[in-house]
């Protein structure tokens, strides 16, 4: 193995890196793994924050948000 064999294989890309620190959570509607502080899609229901991936899973939460309303917020992923 070479220098740059051994350096390849513990490097990790930057946004890796960046989300280290960062707890991720689950879509509610569709069950896609999101990110809180980059996702531009929330919403606050009964006390609770959730996170969507997209517009359109936002959109399904606001017409029936007692369907995946949990009492919880998103289920962090681990």
């Amino acid at each position: 193995m070479t220098r740059d064999d051994a350096n390849a294989t513990t490097k990790r890309p930057a946004h890796a890196l960046n989300r280290s620190h960062t707890e991720l959570a689950i879509d509610p509607v569709c069950g896609q793994v999101v990110d809180p502080t980059t996702v531009t899609s929330h919403r606050r229901y009964k006390g609770t924050t959730y996170h969507f991936c997209c517009r359109g899973c936002q959109s399904a939460f606001d017409a029936r948000p007692e369907a995946y309303h949990a009492g919880r917020g998103n289920t962090p992923f681990a």
